[in-house]
């Protein structure tokens, strides 16, 4: 678990309320430059970051690039952002 940034771009806070939540790292890269939209819809309140580069839990705004929670709704997140190869 990891005390998860507040949506931003960048984020630049830690939650105060999601101090010790539960986290799953998905590794990927693209094959062309442009904007991709990442979105998320679970039976919880979902919460998506993204980062460039490697993801440390125990320093969390560390390349952190974006973060959406709630997008719509507690059981949604999104968003859209430009990406290069």
């Amino acid at each position: 678990s990891f005390n998860r940034p507040v949506e931003g771009t960048p984020p630049t806070s830690l939650s105060t309320v999601g101090t010790a939540v539960s986290y799953q790292v998905t590794q990927f890269t693209v094959g062309a430059g442009g904007s991709y939209t990442f979105a998320m819809t679970g039976a919880f309140d979902t919460y998506l970051f993204l980062y460039s580069g490697a993801f440390n839990p125990a320093a969390p705004l560390i390349n952190a690039i974006t973060g959406n929670d709630d997008f719509g709704s507690t059981l949604n997140s999104s968003f859209s952002t430009n990406l290069a190869t």
